[in-house]
């Protein structure tokens, strides 16, 4: 191995990247990728609040979506959004076919499900504690 490979100990860790005293800035990207993801199409878009409760992320967006083209496209305008506003994507993950899309910007994750697949991982009950966040 070459002294020029990165090494795994060269990347962040999750809690290098964590925006802990910006929840204002997390909260004001969430709304607004909920109403890009609203104007694409998007419907039961609703943002839990899980600071305190999860030690991976602060925040979870999620939405149905009615097709995967329509998800991929969203996806791509919250991606660049987040960017925008200093929140690289850290990870992405889909399934084949297109029917769950995660973005992971490490305070804030997305999920936009199609209706089937939202209703078996049915996410609003494992965090059915959690505050939600109006958004509208």
């Amino acid at each position: 191995m070459s002294d020029q490979t990165p090494q795994v100990n060269d990347t962040p860790d999750r809690q290098t990247l964590r925006h802990t005293a910006e929840h204002q800035a997390s909260e004001d990207l969430l709304k607004d990728a909920a109403k890009i993801l609203e104007v694409g199409g998007c419907t039961d878009i609703i943002i839990i609040d899980v600071r305190g409760l999860s030690d991976v992320t602060d925040y979870l967006l999620i939405a149905s979506g009615s097709s995967g083209r329509q998800m991929k496209s969203l996806g791509d305008d919250v991606a660049k959004i987040a960017y925008e506003r200093n929140y690289p994507i850290l990870n992405t993950d889909k399934d084949d076919p297109l029917t769950w899309l995660l973005l992971d910007f490490v305070d804030v994750i997305v999920h936009i499900f199609d209706q089937d697949t939202r209703a078996h991982y049915d996410m609003e009950m494992l965090w059915g504690q959690a505050p939600r966040i109006e958004w509208k």
